[in-house]
C-alpha cells in the first residue's frame, strides 16, 4: 500500500515536471515566434511600398502632416487663450443690462459669465481646452457642443446643444445683423466661394501672364528687353505691397467708376480686385519662370542636344520648356493657396468683400479665438495637403523622381 502511495506521487510529480516543462516550451515558442512575425510584417510593408510607392509616400505625408496641424493648432490656441478676456465673451451684453444688474461685480454679471465659460469650454485647464478643441476639429470623431445665439437688443442667451462631426466653435463678435454666436464654419462656408472666386481667378491669370512672359525674357537673355522687363519686375516685387495697391485702389476710386464696397460695384467694377491680384502674384511667378528656363537651357543634356545639330525650337520646346514646367507645376498649388489665405487679406479689406479676410480681421480687432483659430486649422491643413499636392504632381510628371 505504501509503495502505490510512492508510485502514485511519483507518477504526479513526474506529470508537474511535464506540464511545467511543455509550459516553458510554449513560452519560449511564443517568444521565438515574435522577432519571425515582426521580421514578416516588415517585409510586407517593404514590399507593399515598392509596389505603391505614391501611395506609401502619401500616407506618411498625411500622417506627419496631421501632427503638424495639431501642433500649430494648440500653439496659436494658447498663445490666443492669454489674450482673450471677460469682456470678450459678454460683449452680446450691452452695457445699459449690465449697469441694471450690479455691473460686472454683481451677482448677475458673473453668472451669466460663469454659464458662458462652462458652455464654451473655457472654464478648465488650458491643456483640457487644446485637447477638447483637437477633438472637435477631428472629422472622425462625433462630438456633444453647445451652440450660443443671441440676437440683438434681447437679454436672452439661447444654449443648445447638438453633435457634430467637424465643429470650429462660435464666434465671438457679432455680424452685421447683430446677432452673436454664429457658427464659424457657417461663416467661412459663406465667404469661401467669393474669396477663391477673386483669388483663385487672379491667380490663374497671373499663371497665364508670368509663365510666358518669363519664357519671353528668357530666352531674350541678356537683351535689353530682358534688362527692362526684370528690372521692373524686380521693382515690383521689392517696393511694399501697400505702396503699390493703395496708388491704384484710388485710382479706381477717382479715374474707374470705383467703389468701397464689393455689393455694389459694376460688373466691370469688379475686376480690379483680380487686377490687384495679379499685380501681386504675377512678378514672382514670371522670375521664377524666367530663373528656371534659363537653368534648363545652361544645362549640359541642353548643350548636348545643341551640339548635335537639333533645331534650337525643337530643343526649347521638348526639353527646356518641358522639365522646367515639371518644376514650376510643383509650386502652383502653394502659390494659389497663399494668394487666397494671403495676399487676398489686403485686396479683400481695400474693396470691402465679406470673404475669409473679412472675418478674419474683424476676429483680430475683436480678440475673437475661435473665428481666428478656424482660419488657422483651415488655412494650416489646406497648405498641408496643397504641398503634397505639388510633390505628388512632380513624381507624376518626371519618373525620374523618387518619393521615400
Amino acid at each position: 500500500m505504501q509503495q502505490t502511495q510512492k508510485e502514485l506521487q511519483v507518477t504526479e510529480l513526474i506529470n508537474e515536471v511535464s506540464l511545467t516543462v511543455t509550459d516553458s516550451e510554449k513560452s519560449n515558442s511564443i517568444l521565438q515566434r515574435i522577432p519571425y512575425h515582426f521580421n514578416k510584417l516588415k517585409e510586407g510593408l517593404e514590399e507593399f511600398t515598392k509596389h505603391y510607392p505614391l501611395l506609401t509616400y502619401s500616407l506618411k505625408r498625411i500622417f506627419f502632416s496631421i501632427i503638424t496641424v495639431y501642433i500649430t493648432i494648440a500653439v496659436v490656441y494658447c498663445l490666443l487663450n492669454f489674450l482673450i478676456d471677460d469682456t470678450t465673451l459678454m460683449i452680446d451684453i450691452s452695457d445699459k443690462s449690465i449697469n441694471q444688474n450690479g455691473g460686472i461685480t454683481g451677482e448677475w454679471y458673473l453668472n451669466r459669465l460663469a454659464t458662458r465659460k462652462e458652455k464654451l469650454g473655457l472654464d478648465k485647464p488650458l491643456i483640457i481646452q487644446v485637447l477638447v478643441y483637437l477633438r472637435n476639429v477631428t472629422p472622425v470623431i462625433p462630438k456633444q457642443v453647445t451652440i450660443i445665439t443671441s440676437e440683438a437688443g434681447s437679454p436672452l442667451t439661447i444654449y443648445e446643444p447638438v453633435t457634430k462631426w467637424f465643429y470650429l466653435g462660435i464666434s465671438l463678435s457679432r455680424d452685421v445683423s447683430g446677432q452673436f454666436g454664429k457658427p464659424v464654419s457657417d461663416m467661412f462656408i459663406k465667404a469661401m466661394p467669393l474669396s477663391f472666386l477673386v483669388g483663385g481667378t487672379g491667380t490663374l491669370l497671373s499663371f497665364c501672364v508670368g509663365i510666358p512672359l518669363g519664357i519671353f525674357v528668357a530666352r531674350k537673355k541678356d537683351k535689353p528687353v530682358d534688362t527692362v522687363i526684370t528690372t521692373i519686375t524686380l521693382a515690383v516685387i521689392a517696393i511694399p505691397v501697400l505702396v503699390i495697391i493703395i496708388p491704384f485702389y484710388q485710382f479706381t476710386l477717382v479715374y474707374l467708376g470705383g467703389n468701397t464696397s464689393w455689393d455694389q460695384l459694376s460688373a466691370f467694377g469688379k475686376i480690379f480686385p483680380i487686377i490687384a491680384i495679379m499685380i501681386l502674384v504675377t512678378p514672382g511667378v514670371l522670375v521664377e519662370t524666367r530663373r528656371l528656363v534659363i537653368d534648363e537651357m545652361t544645362s549640359d543634356y541642353t548643350k548636348f542636344a545643341n551640339s548635335k545639330g537639333l533645331s534650337e525650337t525643337y530643343v526649347f520646346y521638348v526639353h527646356v520648356f518641358r522639365n522646367s514646367f515639371i518644376r514650376m507645376a510643383r509650386n502652383i498649388p502653394t502659390i494659389f493657396l497663399f494668394t487666397i489665405f494671403g495676399s487676398s487679406i489686403l485686396i479683400e479689406t481695400m474693396w470691402g468683400m465679406k470673404g475669409m479676410s473679412y472675418y478674419m480681421v474683424r476676429a483680430i480687432n475683436f480678440t475673437d479665438i475661435f473665428t481666428v483659430l478656424g482660419f488657422v486649422t483651415l488655412s494650416a491643413s489646406l497648405g498641408i495637403m496643397t504641398t503634397l499636392v505639388g510633390d505628388l504632381l512632380l513624381a507624376i510628371l518626371d519618373p525620374r523622381v523618387s518619393l521615400k
